[in-house]
């Protein structure tokens, strides 16, 4: 079980394909979740009951609607977990997504730096140019 704890933990690095391979599981989890509460909350049977009356409206909305809040707070977690490890590639702190929690200005921000960072060598990924340049030199 060492992989679910490497996946969900936003401590480490992890490498392009790494990250789309988690982004990916992460999106497959979200949707597989969101199928599975349609497939269980509206069935046919509660729509018949809930137009005879039976069953009252505000109580399958706000089933919805606390299903669809866990089922975010979940999914904004495992996200968070993968960008952490991907920001820590470029020498940023993973606070630096919580950018994303100031509606549309947060997203822009976030786009941005990630955007002119994307030229920015990692650790261990790429090596400095002036390194690079002192070497082609010799």
């Amino acid at each position: 079980m060492w992989w679910v704890w490497r996946f969900l933990t936003p401590h480490r690095r992890v490498g392009r394909l790494g990250y789309l391979l988690n982004l990916l599981i992460t999106f497959a989890i979200w949707s597989a979740t969101i199928f599975l509460l349609f497939g269980v909350i509206i069935t046919e049977d509660v729509l018949r009951d809930i137009t005879s009356g039976d069953i009252a409206v505000d109580a399958i909305a706000d089933s919805i609607l606390y299903s669809f809040a866990g089922i975010g707070i979940v999914n904004y977690y495992l996200l968070f977990a993968q960008v952490a490890k991907r920001l820590h590639d470029i020498d940023r702190s993973a606070w630096w997504y919580c950018l994303n929690l100031i509606p549309i200005v947060g997203q822009l921000l976030f786009f941005i730096m990630v955007v002119s960072l994307l030229n920015v060598p990692g650790k261990e990924y790429v090596r400095l140019e002036e390194e690079y340049l002192r070497e082609l030199r010799r």
